[in-house]
């Protein structure tokens, strides 16, 4: 369950040092995603008639924003990394959600706390939290 992900990604992000995670860049934070379970770390073809193994790939940022997608060798579909994940059709940097979790770890932040280090609204923070809870 998502709880149980959360709380290893944490502990995860603490052994390996938060300062360095939050400082890297959004591609290295999307393998720590992968590599922690946060989005899936393989995917399979969902296209007519195929059943293969997707490949992850860099993609145009016109395609998927986030730089890296997942394409299928044998007909050529591609797929959000975000699929059936959390982030999944969310309007969110990995980083920010980086920030976000670190930031929602320590129990003193408030919501606008939490909106000034990550960079989003109250609003999609008491979103966030809503789910996170």
């Amino acid at each position: 369950d998502f709880l149980t992900i959360y709380h290893q990604f944490i502990m995860a992000c603490f052994n390996s040092s938060v300062l360095q995670l939050l400082t890297s860049s959004e591609a290295d934070i999307q393998i720590f995603c992968r590599n922690r379970g946060v989005i899936p770390s393989s995917s399979l073809c969902t296209g007519t008639n195929c059943n293969a193994q997707m490949t992850w790939t860099s993609c145009s940022a016109t395609r998927y924003r986030d730089g890296s997608c997942w394409r299928c060798p044998s007909c050529g579909v591609y797929r959000s990394i975000r699929h059936n994940s959390i982030l999944d059709q969310q309007n969110i940097t990995f980083t920010q959600f980086i920030w976000l979790l670190h930031a929602f770890s320590n129990k003193n932040n408030t919501n606008v706390n939490i909106a000034e280090y990550t960079g989003l609204s109250e609003h999609s923070v008491s979103v966030w939290v809503g789910k996170l809870l």
